[in-house]
């Protein structure tokens, strides 16, 4: 059984395959997709689709200016947004965290636009 999945600058290779595409994903599992709107390997459009395909709950953190791989290996504001987005969103799927964590742990950046249908 899938508990929750976490998608980061990784939608395109999703999106493309026919057998792996989203809208077969298992109804009801938790998606949390991360995405910088200055990637250029992987542009933003792959997420929002990946988004729209997927049933609820999903979840689309959106760092706006970051490129593909920073937002994830340089230490700093965003790398600790994400950081602390994914463990507020695995703690409330796969433990007892609040619901309201996610949406907080996003505002500490202000770059961060958080886009949730729980």
């Amino acid at each position: 059984m899938i508990g929750a999945a976490c998608v980061r600058s990784r939608s395109r290779s999703v999106t493309r395959s026919p057998e792996r595409s989203p809208r077969r994903a298992p109804s009801g599992v938790p998606l949390l997709a991360v995405q910088g709107t200055a990637d250029k390997i992987n542009p933003q459009k792959y997420a929002h689709r990946l988004f729209r395909a997927v049933g609820r709950p999903k979840f689309l953190l959106l760092l706006r200016g970051a490129g593909h791989l920073p937002p994830y290996t340089v230490p700093g504001p965003t790398l600790a947004t994400v950081e602390h987005v994914t463990v507020a969103f695995l703690d409330h799927y796969l433990g007892d965290g609040p619901l309201a964590a996610i949406a907080n742990a996003a505002t500490k950046l202000p770059s961060a636009e958080l886009t949730s249908e729980p």
